[in-house]
């Protein structure tokens, strides 16, 4: 019976610290953004150390100006993204059928 025991102990200690490496992982939440601050955002961001790529992003009017909203998460899969913004719907068309015959898939 004691062993039971200790290999149950084992295995909730190695969920547990499981759990807290995925809890450490940094997400980031961004509003209020221009179009210059979500490309400074974005330069900073992506690349190491930080490897966070936008896994949401809305853009909004605020009194006239187009600002942005990201969520920002860890890339673990090693693909490359590429993002379309500021653009009017015909011109996102053309852009997102070129980009998904490269391969790319929308979010």
């Amino acid at each position: 019976m004691k062993t039971r025991r200790t290999n149950l102990l084992v295995l909730v200690v190695l969920a547990l610290g499981l759990g807290s490496a995925a809890a450490l992982t940094p997400w980031v939440s961004q509003t209020t953004m221009t179009a210059a601050t979500f490309d400074s955002r974005l330069n900073l961001w992506l690349p190491p150390p930080y490897n966070l790529a936008p896994v949401c992003l809305s853009g909004y009017d605020d009194d006239g100006t187009v600002r942005y909203a990201a969520l920002w998460a860890p890339v673990t899969d090693g693909l490359e993204r590429y993002v379309i913004r500021g653009a009017t719907a015909a011109a996102f068309a053309t852009a997102s059928a070129q980009v998904q015959l490269l391969g790319y898939r929308l979010i």
